[in-house]
């Protein structure tokens, strides 16, 4: 992994965590959308990926989410692509995947949270697919 996606990997990773506790801190009376405004990044695509409609409970709709995502990873690497450098390319999509499956591992335990007790501490929120710096 090249130095600059370590850099941007790390301070993903730092945005995520902050994300993370602010987002466990809410109670799940309380659960509403939580929106975070920060200055973009011109060189770094991103993409939203929903999930409200899915019951990430059963294996059907953990299935579709895996689809969603990859769907999502796929695009925001795909600039990369016309540069025509494998590693690049490589390295976004590890990148991206590794800020995505934290993120779907915390829909998926709300979603057993729910299904097991009707109430969840972890707030419903939208996964965030990032690319390295283009």
């Amino acid at each position: 992994m090249s130095s600059l996606a370590k850099h941007l990997f790390a301070a993903s990773a730092a945005v995520l965590a902050a994300t993370t506790a602010v987002v466990a801190a809410a109670s799940a009376a309380e659960a509403k959308d939580i929106t975070i405004y920060a200055a973009p990044d011109p060189d770094v695509l991103t993409r939203s990926v929903k999930h409200a409609d899915l019951n990430l409970a059963d294996q059907a709709g953990r299935k579709r989410l895996e689809g969603r995502v990859s769907r999502a990873v796929r695009y925001v690497c795909a600039p990369l692509e016309s540069r025509g450098t494998n590693q690049l390319r490589s390295e976004c999509l590890d990148f991206a995947w590794s800020g995505a499956r934290p993120q779907m591992a915390l829909a998926v335990e709300r979603a057993r949270q729910l299904a097991a007790t009707g109430t969840s501490s972890i707030a419903p929120v939208a996964i965030a697919i990032r690319s390295v710096s283009q």
